[in-house]
Order: C-alpha cells, then structure tokens, then sequence
C-alpha cells in the first residue's frame, strides 16, 4: 500500500535527495484493485504493469496541470513486484503504441527474477517449522508468533539485529507472504 513503511521510506530517501514523489499503491494491492484495475483479479504481469502506468500516466498529467512547467524529469522506482512491474513499463516505452508517460531513468530495486522459484523458496520459507520435532512444533509456532507480535509491538531500531533464529525468520517471511495473498 502507497501508505506502507518500505513505500514511505523509499519516498522519504528520494525526496530528502531533492526529488518530488508520487506513491502508487502495488497492482496487487486492495486500493489499486479498488480505483485502478480493470482486471477481475491481478496475477498476469503485462495487464498489471499496462494498468500501473495507466495509473502513472494519470498521476503525470494531473501534476502537470497543476504545476506546468514544474517537471523535468521522471524517474520510476519500483519494490519488489513494482520493480517487476517497472521492467515491463520500461519495455512498453520502446512500442511503437505507447502514449502514456515516458520517464527518464529507472530504479528498481528487489525485484524478482524468476517469479516460480521465488514463490517456491517462500514456501519452503513457511514450511520451516517442519524441522521442529512434531510434538514441540505446535508451541514452537505459538511461541514464533507471540515474539514477533511482541516485537511489532515494541520500538524497533534500524542497527539492532531481530532476535529471531533463521528457522523463526524463515517462518515469519513465509508466513507474511501467505496472509498478503490471502
């Protein structure tokens, strides 16, 4: 969601390097379904990113009427499925077909490369907690959730290490990816 923390952040670094920022939220995302898609549901790459930069080309526009003469130059930077989606903007750009807005250089950052593998490694990620011992594993979960909650709860700070095993990590991260697509 455009109001997420790693979107805030990312807005933030870039406007704090004198850049003016727009967030859109992910092709993904409740609200971008909602108000942008016109797809019954969104999973097929090249109509999310079409949609996206129809959004984008929106966004442009309307910050053109308001401040003409005001912009420059675009940038598009995209996380993770943005990145991704961002690839097949930039693609788009070079068709002959193409009106919507065109922009001048692209960050992508964490995008995913090989979608399947990717998708794949998060349930490996999710089913961690099967190397527990089956009797323990039950409470072990239990106790995996409490001391994230119990962590989301407190103040995290950027340079302090999370006090998670990796096989407690690897939950959390797969577990994260199942109820976003749920």
């Amino acid at each position: 969601h455009r109001d997420g923390g790693s979107a805030l952040a990312l807005a933030e670094m870039a406007y704090h390097r004198g850049f003016s920022v727009a967030i859109l939220s992910n092709a993904y995302n409740w609200e971008f379904m909602e108000r942008a898609s016109t797809a019954a549901v969104p999973g097929h790459t090249p109509v999310d990113a079409r949609e996206a930069h129809v959004a984008l080309d929106a966004v442009h526009r309307d910050l053109a009427a308001q401040f003409p003469g005001r912009i420059s130059k675009r940038v598009l930077m995209g996380y993770s499925m943005g990145a991704f989606h961002a690839f097949f903007i930039a693609a788009a750009e070079h068709s002959k077909d193409n009106e919507l807005v065109s922009f001048d250089r692209y960050v992508t950052l964490d995008a995913p490369v090989q979608l399947r593998l990717g998708m794949e490694e998060l349930d490996v990620f999710y089913n961690a907690p099967l190397a527990f011992p089956p009797q323990e594993r039950a409470a072990r979960i239990k106790n995996i959730i409490q001391k994230t909650v119990s962590l989301a709860r407190g103040q995290l700070e950027p340079d302090v290490e999370l006090p998670l095993t990796e096989i407690e990590a690897q939950f959390i991260i797969g577990l994260t990816y199942r109820l976003t697509l749920a």
